[in-house]
């Protein structure tokens, strides 16, 4: 007796709507390609109860023939490809023609469709995979698709969907993403008789978001102008689009949109490098939004691989992440860096009030820009050469002030200073190559000049430091804005950034009295593995047994006192991150033991120094935990509260 048998074709394509018709949403997804691939300009959907009593999709797009109509639900029936060398280079949407006869297969269709060319166009009604009838019907040229009562004829699919409300979820979503995938379509979502999304279909990705997204979304993004790269294996790659700005940080990837040659797709590799541009940035357990588009030669992607469509895979997977890294990357650097509008006048100088002093900013700098978010954007020098100039710690440097204690605290030195002289005089490192890991941090890329540039000795603009807020915040007084400086932020990403601009060892100091710190196991492995990064940043550390950790270096900004905190924190971070990140870690913590703290009072002059790094620095941005450095108040804004302005 033989016991393989060949299944029957109807029992073929129910297998086969498995895969493909997972739930309402996937026939939306599909439906919604094909009208894209006909050539469609508008595309409308309607469902009702979730998509499972009915999904209703319009276009006008070319329309089929009458034996097109019922060839098309024949199982792999396509007209996007023919031969093999056409799966080396698909444009299309869809291509392996299982759609229509995977959802007619466990549904009741009704095709209707027309083109140009003839005088009367076809209806085609199916059930169950099974042709009904096929009538002449008169129709505007396009093609409309109706699905009724999806899983009718298979009721155990039925218990894995979920209510109505979160199936028209899924559906919604799945019209979204096309619809930003291709802005030149209008997309209409209707559901349950109401329209829910609109787009308008003028080729604008913004329009295109708003309509999508909605108004508080769009107005986050910052844009990405169109950057090619030369990937390694000879492609190359445009990546284009919006990404949130980062003091606009969302609490959850839900937001992060990629499209592929006009196909949404999920990609680790993509998403990787969207957030390795942020690092920095944005604070931990926040994350980018973006809706960025990505065309490539199709002969390097093979969009093979799911039935579904939605993943990919790239012949080289590193030059991938180094495309969307730079583009992403510039494009944060671009929107902080200001606009050098034409100079004014120089104010006349007021006389400085009590506990405020009046300090013009140094040459060769720029006022902050305020954004429309309210966050500023600091100056970048006059010459490109000094924008890649990072500061650098001084090899022996003595401490500049001393600060007094306020409410008790402990005294606290002001972390050795770096003047504009030793900042510009600074020695850039040589640029890092792409890392063989693709998902390895890379190095920032140069910002690009600024097109105009004010003379440097026109530029000048003066600020005036009001004072300080609970001894945490400065005020500056900048024209017609207002900016309240995070003194422990500012500090912190100041000595971040000359920490790892730095190509020598950290210099250390050696404790008279070495200290002895309890530790676990797994932490005192973690300090044994990184022993020789943690010398280079001026910690030595030996293993004295019974789980002891004898310290016997420390870095030189750092109190003895702190010793302790810093080894504890250095242990969690490299716990909590990646293995390329370490050094990163390790320099982060020192930076935020050694920079001054909130609470603590400092000096006019510490304060003048602050500010004047503030303003001149590009990159004193966000603190290594992205919490924004500064944040600005118009002048109107704060005369609106008094009614003084409407």
């Amino acid at each position: 007796m033989n016991i393989v048998k060949k299944l029957s074709p109807h029992v073929a394509d129910l297998i086969a709507a498995g895969e493909v018709v997972e739930r309402p949403a996937s026939v939306v997804k599909e439906l919604m390609e094909n009208a894209v691939d006909a050539g469609a300009t508008q595309v409308t959907v309607e469902i009702r109860n979730g998509g499972i009593d009915l999904i209703r999709v319009t276009d006008n797009g070319c329309g089929m023939s009458r034996e097109d109509a019922q060839t098309c639900f024949i199982r792999h029936a396509t007209s996007k490809i023919s031969e093999e060398e056409d799966l080396h280079a698909i444009l299309t949407l869809g291509f392996r023609g299982e759609a229509l006869a995977a959802i007619s297969a466990v549904a009741r269709v009704e095709l209707v469709t027309r083109m140009a060319e003839d005088t009367a166009g076809t209806c085609v009604t199916l059930a169950g995979g099974e042709i009904q009838s096929v009538d002449d019907a008169g129709c505007p040229v396009g093609t409309t698709i109706t699905v009724e009562k999806l899983f009718y004829n298979t009721p155990a699919r039925m218990k894995f969907l979920k209510k109505n409300a979160t199936e028209a979820g899924y559906c919604a979503a799945a019209a979204d993403k096309l619809a930003l995938a291709h802005p030149e379509v209008a997309v209409r979502f209707i559901k349950d008789g109401r329209d829910a999304m609109r787009t308008p279909g003028d080729g604008k990705l913004r329009s295109a978001v708003y309509g999508v997204c909605g108004r508080e979304f769009a107005a986050s993004l910052t844009p990405v102008e169109q950057e090619e790269t030369l990937s390694l294996s000879g492609p190359r790659m445009t990546v284009w689009g919006f990404v949130t700005k980062p003091e606009l940080s969302l609490s959850t990837r839900n937001s992060q949109y990629f499209i592929l040659n006009g196909r949404f797709i999920r990609s680790r590799t993509m998403g990787a490098a969207l957030e390795e541009a942020y690092r920095g940035s944005i604070m931990t357990g926040k994350y980018p939004g973006c809706v960025l588009q990505a065309a490539i030669d199709p002969a390097y992607v093979d969009v093979n691989v799911h039935p579904a469509k939605t993943e990919v895979k790239f012949a080289d997977e590193r030059a991938v992440f180094e495309a969307v890294y730079v583009a992403v990357k510039r494009a944060l650097e671009g929107a902080a860096r200001p606009s050098f509008a034409a100079p004014r006048a120089p104010a006349a100088p007021e006389a400085p009030t009590e506990g405020a002093h009046t300090v013009p900013l140094p040459e060769k700098t720029a006022g902050p820009v305020k954004t429309p978010a309210g966050v500023p954007h600091f100056s970048v020098p006059e010459t490109p050469e000094q924008s890649r100039f990072a500061p650098q710690v001084l090899r022996a440097p003595a401490p500049v002030y001393q600060s007094q204690p306020a409410h008790g605290v402990v005294p606290h030195h002001f972390v050795p200073d770096v003047n504009a002289e030793d900042f510009e005089n600074a020695i850039q490192p040589e640029p890092k190559k792409m890392p063989e890991n693709p998902l390895q941090p890379l190095p920032d890329p140069v910002p690009a000049e600024p097109e105009t540039q004010a003379p440097a000795e026109e530029a000048t603009e003066n600020y005036r430091i009001v004072g300080e807020l609970f001894h945490s915040y400065i005020v500056v007084e900048l024209d017609d804005e207002i900016m309240y400086i995070d003194k422990h932020a500012a500090h912190e990403r100041i000595l971040y950034n000359a920490l790892k601009a730095q190509e020598t060892a950290v210099a250390s100091q050696i404790l008279l009295e070495p200290l002895l710190l309890p530790l676990s196991p797994e932490d005192m492995e973690l300090i044994d593995t990184h022993r020789e990064l943690l010398a280079e940043a001026g910690i030595v550390a030996d293993d004295f047994g019974g789980g002891t950790l004898i310290v016997r270096e420390i870095p030189q900004h750092i109190d003895a006192a702190q010793a302790g905190e810093l080894i504890a924190d250095i242990c969690g971070r490299m716990r909590a991150g990646e293995p390329d990140g370490i050094r990163n870690d390790i320099l982060h913590s020192i930076a935020c033991k050694a920079a001054i703290k909130a609470g603590w009072h400092t000096a006019p002059e510490e304060q003048e120094a602050l500010v004047q790094k503030v303003l001149r620095l590009p990159d004193v941005r966000y603190c290594p935990h992205g919490r924004p450095v500064a944040l600005v108040t118009s002048r109107r804004e704060f005369e609106k509260g008094f009614r003084r302005v409407l």
